[in-house]
């Protein structure tokens, strides 16, 4: 009887190392698609969503801190963008080098994994942050803004 457990092959390694890769890249390309809804919020997102603030909040001190809200948000999604294209780098140069180990692969993965959950700890936070500076009436303004905050902070 054979045994379930049979530990890899190097061919299998290679393939589990592509098919991994492959997920990988088409993650990011997924962030990155011109004309099509990005995973990722926009800078004119941010801006929509500050004028959203502007124009409907009226206590200029929550208008204040919603804004500074929004520029946390903006500026660690800027951080996240950063830290994806350099993984993404170091992917290539992984993939483009026969010497690397599995532990070095893994090494980039573990990152991404933890580059993913911080950004929507993060932004999940902010959120909450957003709706308690804000009045209910304010808050349902955003409708268009709100929505997009749901997406992009609710696959956790």
């Amino acid at each position: 009887m054979m045994n379930r457990y049979v530990s890899y092959t190097p061919v299998k390694k290679c393939l589990t190392i592509l098919a991994l890769l492959s997920m990988t890249f088409a993650l990011i390309d997924c962030a990155s698609m011109s004309g099509k809804e990005s995973a990722v919020p926009t800078a004119d997102w941010f801006h929509s969503l500050r004028d959203s603030v502007l124009d409907n909040v009226k206590d200029n001190e929550r208008a204040r801190k919603a804004i500074a809200l929004i520029n946390q948000a903006d500026q660690a999604v800027l951080n996240y963008v950063s830290e994806a294209e350099e993984n993404a780098q170091r992917l290539r140069e992984l993939n483009a080098d026969y010497d690397a180990t599995r532990d070095d692969f893994a090494a980039v993965f573990a990152n991404l994994d933890a580059s993913n959950r911080s950004i929507k700890k993060l932004l999940l936070g902010l959120r909450s942050d957003l709706v308690a500076v804000v009045e209910p009436d304010e808050w349902n303004s955003f409708e268009f803004s709100r929505s997009l905050i749901e997406v992009h902070t609710s696959n956790n």
